[in-house]
């Protein structure tokens, strides 16, 4: 791009290169390395896993999250430089036997992610192979989404009944919502908030984007990094 600039006789020439790019090109999305930790090789979870993955069309459970990483990224942000400047870059995914259903910890660019063998023995135990790796995906969108979602400021701690917390588990169940789902399908409840997380504020998310903004997912996490302090009612009105 050339501007010129004249003032009479005199003129000034200056060019800079301008690179533009496709808002929809997710080519250049960076990957996180990731490393799968079983506390139990032998546990029929391990292996049910394994086979779960393979039936949605993945080699192993590695390109199964890497792929469940760029459909999470996709659904939070508008492009991907804004996902890769979140610099997510390693996942260790430790498949554990008891203990929480399923967790993250850390911050990028490395985090953890465990999932219990054991839940997945209990429900492949009364639900199909399909069911089973629709319920796999799903909460590993939830989880992933913790990973890759910006955290709200100066609007509390991680506490049960607060704003900060509706919004990190709220948007974790709104985004397993839009990406993975749930399978058996969830509908949700009379009463609650917005504070609740989980299912009563994924829902109440759900609802103002089919009914006001389809792209609210993505407004909702951008609010996180230009609100200080956040709070619902100033994202409301963002």
């Amino acid at each position: 791009m050339t501007l010129n600039a004249i003032n009479g006789d005199k003129t000034s020439i200056k060019t800079i290169q301008l690179t533009v790019k496709d808002i929809n090109d997710w080519a250049s999305f960076i990957y996180p390395e990731i490393a799968i930790e079983c506390t139990n090789p032998e546990n029929a979870g391990y292996l049910k896993y394994i086979a779960l993955a393979q039936k949605k069309g993945f080699e192993g459970i590695p390109d199964f999250v890497q792929s469940c990483c760029l459909v999470v990224a996709k659904s939070l942000y508008y492009t991907v430089d804004e996902a890769n400047d979140h610099n997510l870059r390693n996942i260790n995914y430790k498949l554990t036997e008891g203990g929480s259903l399923s967790y993250k910890g850390g911050s990028p660019p490395n985090i953890e992610i465990g999932f219990d063998m054991n839940y997945l023995n209990d429900f492949a135990g009364s639900h199909s192979d399909a069911v089973s790796s629709d319920e796999i995906y799903g909460v590993l969108c939830h989880e992933l989404c913790h990973g890759y979602q910006n955290e709200p400021k100066n609007c509390g701690g991680y506490v049960a009944g607060t704003e900060y917390f509706g919004f990190i588990e709220g948007t974790a169940d709104f985004a397993r919502l839009e990406t993975g789902g749930f399978n058996p399908k969830r509908y949700p409840s009379k009463g609650g908030t917005y504070k609740d997380g989980y299912n009563t504020t994924a829902f109440f998310y759900q609802w103002i984007k089919n009914a006001r903004d389809k792209e609210f997912l993505k407004k909702m996490n951008r609010t996180a990094v230009d609100i200080d302090p956040w709070s619902l009612d100033a994202a409301r009105r963002y």
